[in-house]
């Protein structure tokens, strides 16, 4: 059995699966694959989802897909709603009204807030020597639109070292690799939303099989 996970870009392709896993694996008496699919961005993401969804949920193997975007950067039609749950909950209705109907129950739609740096903001243990997180950086989803935790660490790493800044396919990797998500899941709501769906989801096809 295994879970599909979608994402927008090379970066989570490379370092999710490997982060939740190890947080799954923990859990599960019986270990269950965790695959990512890739996609070019968020734009190709909201195109090829259906047909890529009804491609993979045709495997037997497969018990869901999970899907994951930066709530950040997404493009107007999936935009509305005022407090970041309306935001979240606009944009999962506008996907999952687009996958084909026969998807849509295991298609599991979820969003990191404001951007999946927000998750490195929830340990100040893991940064270089020389960052210091501000005070913001406690309620990590929080620190939002205006300066997005992306731009918040160029702007922390360049005060840091001259002439250097922040780069997501690097720093963002290596950064990742030493975070506890369960750091993460007592800093971040929305991941631990994420997480605990994961979890309930794996545990149910277990004791179906």
């Amino acid at each position: 059995m295994k879970i599909l996970l979608f994402v927008e870009g090379e970066t989570e392709n490379k370092t999710l699966p490997v982060f939740i896993k190890k947080w799954l694996d923990s859990k599960l008496d019986n270990r269950i694959s965790v695959e990512p699919i890739v996609f070019s961005g968020c734009g190709d993401y909201l195109k090829r989802a259906g047909k890529k969804s009804q491609l993979h949920l045709d495997n037997s193997e497969v018990i869901a897909i999970f899907g994951l975007l930066d709530l950040y950067g997404l493009p107007e039609k999936c935009k509305g709603g005022n407090t970041v749950d309306e935001k979240i909950n606009f944009a999962r209705r506008r996907i999952i009204e687009s996958l084909p109907e026969v998807c849509r129950p295991r298609f599991h739609q979820h969003f990191a807030v404001h951007e999946l740096e927000a998750w490195l903001l929830s340990d100040p243990d893991i940064f270089p020597s020389g960052i210091k997180l501000p005070d913001e950086c406690r309620y990590p989803e929080t620190v939002d639109f205006d300066n997005p935790p992306a731009k918040l660490l160029k702007e922390l790493f360049r005060k840091n070292k001259k002439n250097y800044t922040y780069k997501k396919t690097i720093d963002g990797v290596n950064l990742l690799k030493k975070l506890s998500p369960e750091i993460v899941r007592n800093k971040c709501p929305n991941f631990k939303k994420f997480t605990d769906e994961l979890l309930a989801t794996a545990e149910n096809a277990q004791k179906r099989n």
